[in-house]
């Protein structure tokens, strides 16, 4: 029998195998990180922790499978909805076997990053150090076992990809222990793991970019950037090292001699902050010229030389979308990172032809979570009480305050909603004490719940050791259990436990969200075959943008807004207004 014939015959036994079982590990190993550009140089998959219950197949070398036969074979595996497909950072390996042909996955998903992530937010933790924590393993890292791969000792390359299978089911059992909570673990299951493919679809898919809009704003960005140095040298009566936060601070506080801000202190380099927040505190010709030349340095470094880089030969961009990447439970994003990007930056962003973005945002969601809760707990709210009278929570403080400008509404709203004291507003707007204290004062006044609320979640750390989001979702504060809720040391902690309180019910609502459209988009392109070109693109903190053909855009749009106003049932109603547009900017509400 052939190296191929027993390859052959071992690919048979392990999906016999996998067959006879309900949850499976499996890893894929990787020439790259991207799936566009990059191959797949083999699976491993696991039953168990011995060698007869672990295998690796290679698609390269003497003996190798082929891709295509391999996935052939395991094809029965991966769309069968009884079995859990265990893995770490389960999308990047999804990603690869769906742009290589896998295109009927239907299994359940457990992801180990996640799941410890659920447990312990503040971790970031792979494979490796997950396996040291819980198994007691060391696991041979990646460069260690590549340099193998190819040389004298492949075999050493084997045992690390077959590791990465075993290990991942085994890491999996430990941790389905740690989600001990029942809410916890509905947590994992029917929202963290359900938007695995919602996901994984909105990397493979990207955004397309405007190649020309992008060439005319990286123009314009290199002429303002210069503009603004040469104004900047000719105020000063000098040339200075301009991107230089310490010759910046000297030019401005020892050359030009300019005021400090009251409370402002030197750092440990003996100079001035001179951040962003900082400058615009100051009406200054050179300030202007500074700020103008950071934004469009800004813009080049940010966005136009690497996503010029990335273009090369294609017309999309594709992120990188982290369920594990905050405290809060936020998505970050990167390669780029969408969840800031600038107004200015926005119309890059296009349609494909034939097709619209569909963007949806939430209506002031962070306010009316905060009526949501203070009205669960406390029985009453002023703040839920406005949103069940049809108004917004501006216009009710612009009443309440009696402001004649509903922006000053708006900013106080901001401020004090979430713990910030009357001295920190005073600097921040640049007012006097007097008005920042009464319109500390008037808010409380008006919105009492809002510190109660924060009052309640400083007795639940200092009892509890955590807070809760909606669906179950932690924030620890284990420094703080066993400490008096009464005590100065505790106020500042319960105003961060409320923020977290609110943003981690933020982003169950969002999650929740993306999980039923993504079902509602599946459930569609069974009976229209157009919903096969409809995808979630992005998420952005209250914003959910998808891409659809323009002659079903409007049932889209339709179904985001009912999907997201639907998502949970709160003590308030839920908003979300949708545009629909050829452009990022042209299609946000």
């Amino acid at each position: 029998m052939t190296e191929k014939e027993k390859n052959g015959a071992e690919l048979k036994r392990a999906v016999a195998a996998l067959m006879a079982v309900d949850e499976y590990g499996i890893d894929l190993e990787t020439t790259g990180f991207s799936p566009h550009t990059d191959a797949i140089k083999g699976i491993s998959l696991s039953v168990g922790l011995s060698d007869d219950k672990t295998w690796w197949f290679p698609f390269r070398g003497d003996g190798a499978l082929s891709q295509v036969q391999t996935l052939r074979e395991l094809a029965p595996i991966f769309s069968d909805p009884t079995k859990t497909w265990v893995g770490s950072n389960v999308k990047f390996d999804l990603k690869f076997l769906m742009k290589n042909g896998a295109s009927d996955i239907r299994n359940s998903f457990a992801d180990t990053v996640v799941a410890q992530w659920l447990v312990d937010e503040e971790s970031r933790r792979g494979l490796k150090q997950l396996a040291k924590k819980y198994l007691g393993v060391e696991m041979v890292g990646y460069k260690e076992a590549a340099s193998m791969e190819g040389g004298l000792f492949p075999h050493i390359f084997a045992d690390y990809a077959k590791d990465d299978a075993r290990y991942v089911l085994e890491l999996w059992k430990r941790l389905k222990v740690e989600l001990h909570d029942q809410k916890l673990t509905r947590l994992f299951h029917d929202i963290e793991m359900q938007i695995t493919m919602a996901l994984t679809e909105m990397e493979l898919t990207g955004i397309a970019i405007d190649k020309e809009y992008l060439k005319d704003f990286e123009a314009r960005m290199t002429v303002k950037r210069d503009a603004a140095r040469e104004e900047a040298f000719k105020l000063a009566e000098k040339e200075f090292k301009i991107d230089s936060p310490k010759e910046v601070a000297a030019l401005l506080f020892d050359d030009m001699r300019l005021k400090p801000l009251p409370g402002m202190q030197k750092g440990k380099s003996g100079h001035y902050s001179v951040n962003e927040d900082t400058l615009t505190r100051y009406d200054e010709p050179i300030i202007k010229a500074l700020l103008d030349h950071r934004t469009a340095a800004h813009n080049l470094k940010t966005y136009c030389t690497p996503y010029q880089a990335r273009l090369k030969d294609i017309d999309r961009i594709y992120a990188e979308f982290k369920q594990a990447g905050t405290v809060a439970g936020r998505f970050t994003s990167n390669n780029p990172n969408l969840q800031q990007i600038s107004k200015d930056i926005k119309p890059i962003f296009v349609a494909a032809p034939g097709m619209k973005l569909v963007c949806g945002d939430f209506n002031q969601l962070q306010f009316r979570l905060v009526g949501h809760f203070a009205k669960r707990v406390l029985g009453n709210s002023k703040v839920a009480d406005a949103y069940l009278q049809g108004m917004d929570l501006h216009t009710k403080t612009q009443e309440e305050l009696k402001f004649t400008d509903r922006r000053d509404a708006k900013i106080v709203n901001f401020a004090f909603l979430f713990g910030r004291g009357w001295k920190a507003f005073m600097e921040a707007q640049r007012t006097d004490e007097r008005k920042a204290k009464a319109y500390y004062n008037g808010f409380h006044k008006a919105y009492p719940e809002v510190r109660r609320m924060a009052e309640w979640c400083r007795r639940k750390i200092c009892t509890e050791g955590f807070v809760s989001s909606i669906a179950g979702r932690r924030r620890h504060f284990t420094h703080m259990l066993g400490t008096d809720p009464q005590a100065k040391d505790a106020y500042w902690p319960g105003w961060v436990a409320w923020n977290a309180v609110i943003q981690g019910a933020e982003s169950d609502l969002v999650r929740v969200t993306m999980r039923n459209v993504q079902r509602t988009i599946e459930v569609n392109r069974t009976k229209d075959k157009r919903w096969h070109d409809v995808h979630l693109l992005v998420q952005v903190h209250d914003e959910i943008m998808a891409e659809a053909p323009a002659e079903i855009a409007e049932d889209v749009s339709a179904m985001l807004v009912l999907e997201s106003e639907a998502a949970m049932k709160l003590e308030v109603p839920i908003l979300f207004e949708c545009g629909i547009g050829n452009k990022w900017n042209e299609a946000k509400p």
